[in-house]
């Protein structure tokens, strides 16, 4: 989490390194960039973002995918209660609910205190899919963290693999061994690794 949170300073500072003058008085974006699965997850909700705010967030998006191979990025805007006076007052939203971006406001606080609509619980079927989503994102990391410790090593047993696998990821999260297992198979399939004929549990690099 710390790691994304100094990558996520460092990106925005880039950022608009190379595009705050082209922004001009445009809206400021502060962007908290999250590696999935390292982060407790909700179900996304779709918001549909002013033209001005929409357009700058395109921007950072082409800007992050440009200094990255292989990512995705999908924006998790969450609705937030920046608005007072409401009769009757209350925390939910209804469909027929429309905010308007008042430009004339203005406050002597560097900081505004600003009240949140609580985000609903996720239902089981929900959960469920969360952490297929999950399981499916992490695929391809413990895949490139298999692949590199085997191109290095060239041969290796398996508990040294799931050994080196853990040391590798436990940053960003803790691999299952069984999952492991399974993306060593996978690998096998296609060709990556092959198993020593003698040492069933000692696998070569091949491509």
């Amino acid at each position: 989490m710390f790691t994304d949170m100094k990558t996520s300073q460092d990106k925005m500072q880039g950022f608009y390194a190379r595009f705050g003058a082209e922004l001009g008085e445009g809206p400021t974006l502060v962007v908290q960039v999250l590696t999935t699965g390292s982060w407790p997850t909700q179900a996304s909700t779709t918001c549909n973002l002013p033209s001005e705010i929409l357009g700058i967030c395109e921007k950072f998006k082409s800007y992050y995918l440009g200094t990255h191979t292989g990512r995705r990025l999908s924006w998790q805007n969450k609705i937030w209660g920046m608005f007072f006076g409401r009769e009757p007052m209350s925390k939910d939203i209804a469909e027929d609910d429309a905010f308007f971006f008042n430009d004339k406001f203005t406050s002597k606080l560097y900081k505004v205190k600003i009240g949140t609509v609580v985000a609903q619980r996720e239902s089981e079927p929900e959960n469920q899919e969360t952490r297929q989503r999950v399981e499916e994102d992490r695929k391809p990391q413990i895949e490139a963290a298999i692949v590199r410790i085997m191109k290095a090593r060239r041969v290796l047993d398996h508990n040294n693999i799931v050994t080196e696998v853990t040391k590798q990821l436990q940053s960003r999260f803790l691999p299952n061994p069984v999952v492991i297992k399974k993306r060593i198979e996978s690998l096998i399939e296609r060709e990556f690794l092959e198993r020593d004929k003698e040492d069933r549990k000692l696998y070569r690099y091949l491509a």
